[in-house]
C-alpha cells in the first residue's frame, strides 16, 4: 500500500475522509493524511482494494490495520508484522515498510512512469528524492543508450 510506510496518521485516517467522513472503499479511492499532516486521495489498485476490504471486514471507522487484540497498529506493529510475512514467504534478507516503499518507486521507474509521476504518487515535494528512492539506478538494462539505438534502427535512411 502506498501510504507512507503505514505511519500511523496514514493508517488511522485512511478510514476517514478530510472533513471526518467516511471513505467509500467502493470509490476505489483512499483519503489519508501523510507526512507533514499533508491530505492526499490516493488510487487503490484493484488487488489493494480487495486487501483494504478484507482487513476492514464490515467496519466502516477505525483503523485498517490492526494487532490482533483488536488496537490500532503502529509502525513497529507494522514493521513485524511485515518480517513475519516476509519469513512465513522464505525471504531471508531483511525487509521495512521503508524498503516497501522504496521498492514502488523502483518499480514505478522500472516500468517506465517519468519521474514527475513518480514524485506525485510518492507524494515528495523534490524530483531529486525521487532518484535517491531508485535502487535500480546502476541497471545498465535501463540505459539510455538501449532507447535511443531502437529509435534510430526504426528511422528510415533514403
Amino acid at each position: 500500500m502506498p501510504a507512507r510506510h503505514a505511519r500511523p496518521a496514514g493508517v488511522r485516517r485512511l478510514c476517514r475522509g478530510h472533513h471526518g467522513h467516511p471513505v467509500r472503499v467502493r470509490l476505489r479511492v483512499a483519503a489519508l493524511v501523510g507526512k507533514g499532516a499533508k491530505p492526499a486521495d490516493v488510487p487503490l489498485p484493484i488487488p489493494v482494494l480487495r486487501a483494504v476490504r478484507e482487513a476492514i471486514g464490515g467496519r466502516a471507522t477505525g483503523a485498517i490495520l490492526r494487532t490482533r487484540t483488536g488496537r490500532r497498529m503502529d509502525r513497529a506493529g507494522a514493521a513485524r508484522a511485515l518480517t513475519r510475512v516476509a519469513r512465513t514467504a522464505g525471504i531471508t534478507h531483511p525487509i521495512s515498510p521503508h524498503g516497501l516503499r522504496r521498492t514502488f518507486c523502483t518499480t514505478g521507474l522500472v516500468a517506465g512512469i517519468g519521474i514527475r509521476d513518480m514524485q506525485y504518487a510518492m507524494r515528495h515535494a523534490d524530483p531529486r528524492t525521487i532518484l535517491r528512492y531508485d535502487m535500480a539506478e546502476s541497471n545498465l538494462d535501463r540505459h539510455a543508450a538501449h532507447a535511443v539505438a531502437a529509435y534510430l534502427a526504426g528511422m528510415s535512411t533514403g
